[in-house]
């Protein structure tokens, strides 16, 4: 009986020493972030859009909610109390839409034949080293075809301090100069695929020279 009482004294003090140390551990305290965006202007100019359809927009696995940041070039790591309110691809995603057809550079085609972007975001992350941040994406234009082109957008934006919040800032200002950058490239391909046509129906309706 007594050993009893003894085994049952000792579960209880295991107990209440595990329900202390239980009790003295403080929740997590997480923070959520994301990019800000400026108003997208009007569009001003007359020239014509260019149509273009959307293939995949991915990211890259390694990026999800928790705020990435560099260690070195070979390493990559996670902060656990800042996280994003969302995937950073779906950021992208966003604004490449808006710079693309919003600013109404490109006619977003749906059905029918048309040049299709694919885009994957391989890296939007904090570079600790360097006092920077890092936005870089892989770019494929094609008609089906044959590639029009194929391209790695990389941005890096300096920022003010430590803090996620000048992190978030900075990487705001990268990824609008990644897809700005993408949606001049994208329209540079698709100006410059087009141009071989337009010369060869010249040449075919032009006059025949017969040689003396």
């Amino acid at each position: 009986m007594t050993k009893i009482c003894s085994l049952s004294l000792l579960i209880a003090l295991a107990l209440t020493g595990c329900g202390a140390l239980l009790g003295k551990a403080e929740p997590m305290n997480v923070r959520y972030f994301a990019p800000a965006f400026e108003a997208v202007p009007r569009a001003t100019s007359a020239v014509q859009a260019l149509p273009l359809r959307l293939g995949r927009i991915e990211g890259s696995e390694h990026l999800h909610e928790r705020m990435a940041y560099r260690a070195s070039e070979h390493e990559v790591g996670y902060y656990e109390g800042f996280r994003w309110t969302e995937q950073p691809d779906a950021y992208f995603r966003r604004a490449l839409g808006r710079e693309l057809f919003e600013k109404q550079r490109f006619a977003h085609v749906v059905a029918g034949v048309a040049p299709t972007l694919e885009a994957e975001l391989v890296a939007f992350e904090e570079l600790r080293e360097r006092k920077a941040v890092r936005v870089e994406a892989r770019v494929l234009v094609h008609d089906g075809r044959r590639v029009l082109l194929e391209q790695t957008v990389r941005i890096e934006e300096s920022r003010s301090d430590d803090t996620p919040g000048a992190v978030a800032e900075a990487l705001s200002r990268a990824l609008q100069k990644c897809v700005s950058q993408i949606s001049t490239e994208v329209e540079n391909a698709l100006s410059n695929a087009a141009a071989p046509s337009a010369t060869s129906r010249s040449a075919s309706t032009g006059a025949s020279v017969t040689p003396s």
